[in-house]
């Protein structure tokens, strides 16, 4: 008796089972989430840039759908933030993707000869915990600092072009 109670809850369970929908998944995982379907593909990252002789703090943070902030100087208040390209998202998200454990690759204990460090934290949609890691120069780091600094510096000549006055103005 007590084996055939076993089964049929084993039935029960497994019928319950089978009513609920398939492919769920929790907000912000890979499965079928916006985030997954964006040029981003669910990356979240923070770079920060620093070499203390010559004055050098840079950071960059980009997050869900696109919106990159970038500080500079030691002001907490953020210089400039807005929506990126979806084609420098692909470029980032490509990069990230090429390189998903970056903190395996060989790090670099001392700065670069322009004495740069690089603190790195990112963390794609599937992942539980975010990749952490600090580093002088690696060609990763270097090539992501380049891509983000051309996005804001960018940003930066769209908003900032100079249009001349008018005649008579």
């Amino acid at each position: 008796m007590k084996t055939h109670s076993m089964v049929l809850g084993a039935a029960v369970a497994l019928s319950l089972l089978a009513g609920l929908p398939a492919g769920c998944s929790s907000p912000g995982s890979a499965g079928g989430s916006a985030a997954a379907n964006s040029p981003l593909r669910g990356w979240v990252l923070e770079l920060k840039v620093t070499n203390p002789a010559s004055n050098l703090y840079i950071r960059y943070k980009l997050v869900e759908p696109g919106v990159l902030t970038y500080w500079a100087g030691s002001d907490q208040t953020p210089r400039w933030s807005g929506q990126i390209s979806s084609q420098e998202l692909v470029d980032v998200a490509d990069l990230l993707d090429a390189n998903p454990d970056p903190q395996r690759t060989p790090t670099i204990t001392n700065p670069g000869p322009d004495g740069r460090e690089y603190d790195f934290t990112a963390k794609s949609a599937t992942q539980v915990f975010a990749t952490k890691f600090h580093s002088g120069p690696t060609p990763f780091l270097v090539q992501l600092n380049q891509m983000l600094q051309n996005a804001v510096l960018q940003r930066f000549q769209d908003e900032f072009i100079y249009v001349p006055p008018k005649e008579g103005d």
